[in-house]
């Protein structure tokens, strides 16, 4: 159990910050970047010494690189006797993890879209076989008949004002040799 007394100095806020700084690639070291760490160090620990000793160990432990504030909150959020004392969590899965899932779902999605495609094509079958047509997919089809022939007749209608305007509009003259073959 943490003991409350144990509260944090200066020096130990500076020694924390030049192990991290010694220890973890990437870790910021300019005035800016050292006062903002410092004070979120501060809010996150609630300033007990104790949460930053097991904070700082653990952040040389795993952090294999630098990634931000977050990752020392991450840490925090994990603990099981620590907890970040200005109540801010995070999402404690790893970028791998959050990929993962983001890929789960995207196959998710392909294979809600399969399976309908593949009802669509067991109605159409069935349709073949014996002919008798679902009121529901004849429904379907005919709004994306539509649609089709709306996007085709909106395809035509561009052809056909893109051929307009590429039509001259001055009215021909033949030039004069083709005028005299015709005249003499």
């Amino acid at each position: 159990m943490p003991d409350p007394k144990r509260s944090i100095q200066p020096a130990d806020i500076t020694r924390c910050l030049e192990v991290m700084t010694a220890l973890i690639p990437f870790f910021p070291v300019g005035d800016a970047a050292v006062q903002v760490i410092t004070a979120e160090l501060l809010a996150m620990t609630g300033g007990s010494l104790d949460a930053l000793e097991y904070l700082t160990k653990t952040a040389i432990n795993t952090l294999k690189r630098w990634e931000g504030i977050a990752s020392l909150r991450e840490i925090l959020t994990q603990s099981a006797t620590f907890t970040p004392a200005d109540g801010g969590l995070v999402d404690s899965r790893t970028r791998e993890q959050r990929l993962a899932e983001a890929e789960q779902a995207h196959h998710n999605r392909l294979a809600t879209e399969y399976e309908t495609k593949l009802a669509e094509w067991k109605a159409e079958r069935a349709l073949q076989i014996t002919g008798e047509i679902d009121p529901s997919a004849e429904r379907e089809n005919a709004q994306l008949r539509a649609d089709i022939e709306r996007h085709a007749s909106n395809a035509r209608l561009r052809r056909i004002t893109t051929a307009m305007d590429s039509v001259d509009p001055e009215p021909y003259e033949a030039p004069a040799w083709l005028k005299n073959l015709t005249n003499g």
